[in-house]
């Protein structure tokens, strides 16, 4: 798998393509969202190019994740979203279970190993979000965020288009200024010890922002999450 054109190839998500074509004309990117387990590796390439740490910290205890946000007002693209898996011996889920915990912190502090299907189905069952950055890890983005006005009409129309598939419902943030819903990852073929295998890849967001809302929900975060399920 070619990363690097992967990593700058979103906007040929047809998924992102369908969408602004029948649904929406006019549109600008509200954020691009990154998982990792090294997050200060695409930290700094960011501040290099002028975007600012924010200091909002979000935890997704289901995930055994975290996350922090990079502002720059000035780009096309003016917030990162960054997460990071916290670690395999801090995941409740994988200690609790059967697993080889050592053979999968291995492929983690070993990228260039080929995974085994079957291994990478089992933590999928446990922690998706450690499956998808197994596999795609910094190099990929995992979803891209569109800001639109009116977010409630767009969520009605997906819901009813027999070829767009929805994530999730409508979420609210708890101040209510904040409104995302998303589209479920496609589909991208990924080489493992057994051969190919299509595996979920990135996705789209939509976000609302009422009065000028900036940064992320946290509750909101966790479960567009799952649109990699």
């Amino acid at each position: 798998m070619n990363k690097l054109i992967l990593s700058n190839s979103w906007k040929q998500n047809t998924t992102f393509q369908y969408i602004t074509t029948k649904y929406i004309t006019h549109y600008k990117i509200d954020h691009l969202a990154f998982r990792s387990f090294d997050k200060n590796k695409i930290v700094n390439n960011f501040e290099n190019n002028g975007y600012q740490p924010q200091k909002d910290n979000y935890k997704f205890t289901r995930h055994n994740a975290q996350a922090i946000w990079l502002k720059n007002d000035k780009s096309i693209i003016p917030r990162i979203f960054i997460s990071e898996y916290n670690g395999i011996y801090q995941d409740k889920s994988l200690l609790n279970s059967n697993l080889d915990i050592d053979k999968i912190n291995y492929h983690i502090n070993n990228q260039n190993q080929l995974l085994s299907y079957h291994l990478y189905q089992d933590i999928y069952q446990l922690n998706q979000y450690l499956a998808w950055t197994l596999i795609y890890r910094h190099y990929v983005v995992n979803h891209f965020a569109i800001e639109i006005e009116n977010i409630e009409k767009l969520y009605q129309q997906l819901n009813e288009d027999k070829i767009i598939h929805i994530s999730s419902n409508l979420q609210v943030s708890e101040d209510k200024k904040l409104l995302q819903f998303s589209t479920k990852a496609e589909n991208y073929l990924v080489k493992f010890e057994e051969g190919f295998f299509d595996i979920p890849t990135n996705f789209l967001e939509f976000i609302e922002r009422k009065d000028n809302r900036d940064g992320f929900s946290e509750k909101n975060a966790d479960i567009i999450f799952d649109s990699t399920k």
